[in-house]
């Protein structure tokens, strides 16, 4: 009896779940790996994705459609009309910015169905192409893999030398609306083939207002703590070198940034905010071209190391002020330290951070000289 009632219940429990009934093979599938929004010549939505094919008997391994629609969800219907089977975002790696859209207020809520949508995809990527999507998308050079992967891999090596910076879309739409920072997403560009240009800085509207290059990603990679991977530096000192092949600058030093310690303490003193900042490092240096007796103490190449890079700190900082923009995260010091003063910035931090002061000071010991004397 008892065996009875609990198979009865058994049967009450499994039944009401639909299980594979309705279920979708892989190869009746559109699975967008990437996914382009940009605005044509008319100010059209214009979205282009990228799929890979399933079926044994296609020559060409990846599917590419370009659409005009109202919305991102509007054009799934557009794109079930020219695939292979039904569209799906769950396996989204990469969602691509177009140069005209990014020049947009509000371009980000547009991509709402991504945050609504459960069976959507929260961590693809988000990224700026500095051009049309199309010319993207019609991008497939012989000696590459498909396009979406191409760019994952080109993006990961980019991310180990903090070249530039990952930004999913779970992290973007909460450095929307974050009060205390602003957003930041990878960037690339297409000459005759395709190259990260660093990152994309963007106001709280989502409109592209900067472009950080590589070294100045790695700075502010620095700032706000993301310290993993490599932060290697080339870099011009006034130190006497002699004369050098054709216009070789002889006076640079290349090293890498390691156990990078960033610390950084808010206040508000007359009216402003003030930010005091302390990064502390060592350094393995990997090439230097002019010379130097490493029998001697390396006070000196430290300090003016630590000078340049204090001066490249605070010529980005300036650039961001006048952008009006804080990918960094002061605001959010400025919450922690100062919190009376920061409830009434808040709402206009772009006005507080624009007058604010930063203090950037840079201490660095070199570890190593490499293995050659």
């Amino acid at each position: 009896m008892r065996r009875a009632v609990t198979i009865v219940i058994l049967l009450l429990v499994v039944l009401p779940l639909p299980g594979c009934a309705t279920y979708t093979t892989i190869e009746n599938m559109t699975l967008p790996l990437l996914i382009g929004l940009d605005l044509d010549e008319e100010g059209n939505l214009e979205l282009v994705l990228s799929s890979p094919v399933f079926s044994k008997e296609a020559e060409e391994k990846e599917e590419k459609f370009e659409v005009r629609s109202t919305t991102l969800r509007h054009s799934r219907e557009e794109f079930d009309k020219r695939g292979l089977g039904i569209t799906t975002s769950a396996k989204t790696q990469m969602i691509v910015i177009g140069k005209r859209l990014a020049a947009e207020e509000n371009w980000a809520a547009l991509l709402d169905s991504f945050y609504r949508d459960t069976r959507s995809t929260v961590s693809a990527r988000v990224v700026y192409f500095d051009g049309a999507v199309r010319d993207l998308i019609q991008f497939s050079p012989k000696d590459k893999p498909r396009l979406p992967l191409y760019l994952s891999r080109l993006v990961e090596t980019g991310l180990f030398r903090n070249e530039t910076t990952k930004t999913i879309i779970q992290e973007f739409h909460r450095h929307l609306h974050e009060k205390g920072m602003t957003p930041s997403i990878t960037s690339l560009r297409k000459d005759k083939e395709l190259a990260l240009t660093g990152t994309a800085l963007l106001d709280k509207s989502s409109r592209f207002k900067m472009l950080a290059n590589s070294d100045e990603t790695k700075l502010i990679n620095i700032l706000r703590k993301k310290t993993r991977g490599e932060f290697p530096f080339t870099l011009q000192l006034p130190m006497s070198a002699g004369k050098g092949p054709g216009n070789v600058d002889m006076k640079q030093v290349s090293f890498n940034l390691q156990r990078i310690k960033p610390k950084i303490h808010a206040r508000y003193a007359q009216g402003r905010f003030v930010f005091d900042v302390n990064v502390r490092s060592i350094i393995y240096v990997m090439e230097r071209l002019f010379p130097f007796d490493i029998m001697q103490p390396y006070d000196e190449l430290e300090q003016k190391i630590a000078a340049n890079l204090e001066q490249q700190f605070s010529s980005l900082i300036r650039k961001l002020q006048k952008a009006r923009i804080d990918p960094v995260g002061f605001g959010m010091y400025a919450r922690a330290y100062a919190y009376p003063h920061w409830k009434k910035a808040q709402n206009h931090w772009e006005d507080y951070f624009e007058d604010a002061i930063v203090n950037v000071k840079v201490n660095v010991k070199i570890i190593s000289m490499g293995v050659v004397k």
